[in-house]
Parts: C-alpha cells; structure tokens; sequence
C-alpha cells in the first residue's frame, strides 16, 4: 500500500505542477518602443568676403604710405561657438639685411558694429588692435575680436567688418629700404 500511496503523492505532484505551470504561463505583457532616435554633429562655419584673395599689395612703399582696407567675415555655423572669434596673423618677414619691414608697419584693426558691413561702416568701429604688422606675432597665439556670433539667437550678428589700417610709420629709418614682409590673417571659430 506505501507504494500506491507514494505514486499516488508522486502523480499529484506532478499534476498541480502541470496545473501551476499551465496557469503561470497566462500572463498579461505589453511593451513600448522609442524608434527613430538619431544624433547629428553641428557645424562651425566661417568665411570672408575676400575669399582668400590679399587685402594689401603694396610695393615701393616710403614713409608714410599706407592704405586701408576692409573684409567682412561671416560665420555660418549652426551652433553658437564657445569662445569669442579669434584672429591671428602669419607674418613672414623678408630681409635684406636682418631687420625685415613688420616692426616698421603700423596697423590699426576695427571691429564694425552688428548689422554693418564693409560698406555700411561710415563711422569708426571699435578699436581691437594697434600696433605693428611683427606685433601681431607677439600678441599670443590668438587675438580676441570680441565677437561672438549667435546661431541659436535671432541671427542679427552673424557677421562683422574688420577695417585695417595699415601704413609705413612716417619714422620709419633709412636701414629699412628693401624689406619686406608677409601676413596671413586666420580667423577661427571654436565650439
């Protein structure tokens, strides 16, 4: 009879378990989906009005001499860079006997105000550098214009005039005849 007993235990065992799994398995799910996620990089965009063409060819400059010019520089970036604009100039100096010319030429750099350009900028801007072509050099690696542009803002300032001045110091001494001198001015934007 314990072995009737013991099957009998063993088939009911087995029995509500079949009956637990069967009820176990009848569950309510659901689930929810967020598709269609995408990420994109934003841009840092800047261009001039010269479009990489010289603003200043001068040849047989005495002391004095000198010109002015103008460039507008544009950023159209999609995002608000994180530091003001920044200029730097590539000087390369020309000799004949050591001396070159960029410590001789006298610059004066204005930032126009938002809304003008170069040809709407009658009045004069703010001043952001005076010193010599060489000092641009010594200035650090970078001169600040002041000038953030905002991308994400109504847009009113996304470009500014820069107007040089830029002439052979009327001091300028006899040893500085046959010297040159070269400048690339780069300006950046960081984000």
């Amino acid at each position: 009879m314990n072995k009737i007993r013991i099957a009998g235990a063993a088939a009911g065992v087995v029995l509500v378990s079949g009956i637990v799994l069967q009820v176990s398995s009848a569950a309510f799910t659901d689930t929810t989906e967020n598709a269609g996620n995408s990420w994109e990089a934003g841009t840092v965009v800047l261009s001039d009005s010269r479009s990489g063409t010289a603003m200043f060819t001068a040849e047989n400059m005495v002391p004095g001499d000198g010109d002015t010019q103008c460039i507008d520089v544009t950023y159209s970036g999609s995002v608000t860079p994180s530091e003001a604009i920044a200029l730097h100039a590539d000087v390369v100096e020309s000799t004949v006997d050591g001396n070159g010319l960029g410590d001789d030429l006298d610059v004066s750099l204005e930032i126009g105000p938002a809304g003008t350009n170069c040809t709407t900028m009658l009045l004069l801007g703010t001043e952001i550098y005076s010193g010599t072509v060489a000092g641009f050099n010594a200035v650090g690696s970078e001169l600040d214009t002041g000038w953030t542009p905002d991308a994400e803002g109504a847009q009113l300032d996304m470009s500014r005039p820069f107007r040089f001045t830029i002439d052979l110091g009327a001091d300028t001494g006899n040893d500085a005849q046959g010297e040159g001198a070269t400048a690339g001015f780069v300006w950046s934007a960081t984000s």
